[in-house]
């Protein structure tokens, strides 16, 4: 399979400051973390993403909502060596061993929300099609959003970007699983 599409080759003259150093970060460590602060007047929380890892490690990028930007670098970095180890990660399952010792699930993210929320890869992609995952995390007492007793609290913390909904989501893994 042919590498994607990205803006690697571009002149830098027609880059702003910002892409040089995304792309610097990209070709020596084979991608970076975006980190957006919360919209307070809109309600969004804050967010991470990765953008390379499709290119590097031919692994889909990955958002996760509410971690502090060294934290979700710290997890975007795990999930990097263990995919340069040879590792695969589920979708819809609970993955161990990215959060310390807290399980974690992948979600497809639908294309008009990868679009939406992780720009920089949209754009490192050429605005092209590119395959990302969220990292949804469960509350203090362990539960995940789509569980009975889950943090209220946390509900618009992270919004579900997945194109089906988690539950769905989860069903359909079940079933391929």
């Amino acid at each position: 399979m042919p590498p994607p599409a990205t803006v690697i080759a571009d002149p830098p003259t027609s880059l702003k400051p910002y892409e040089v150093d995304l792309l610097g970060r990209v070709q020596e460590f084979g991608w970076q973390t975006t980190s957006v602060g919360a919209d307070d007047d809109n309600g969004d929380p804050a967010f991470s993403y990765t953008t390379g890892f499709w290119l590097t490690i031919d692994q889909p990028e990955v958002i996760v909502f509410d971690f502090p930007p060294q934290l979700s670098h710290d997890v975007f970095g795990q999930i990097m060596r263990r995919a340069r180890a040879g590792d695969r990660f589920p979708l819809g399952q609970a993955i161990e061993g990215i959060l310390s010792n807290e399980p974690v699930y992948l979600f497809t993210v639908g294309q008009v929300a990868g679009a939406q929320y992780l720009r920089s890869s949209d754009w490192f992609y050429r605005r092209g099609q590119f395959p990302a995952v969220q990292l949804v995390w469960a509350d203090g007492s362990g539960r995940f959003p789509w569980e009975a007793h889950f943090d209220a609290s946390l509900v618009k913390l992270q919004p579900d970007l997945s194109p089906k909904g988690w539950l769905n989501e989860l069903g359909a893994a079940s079933k391929s699983g």
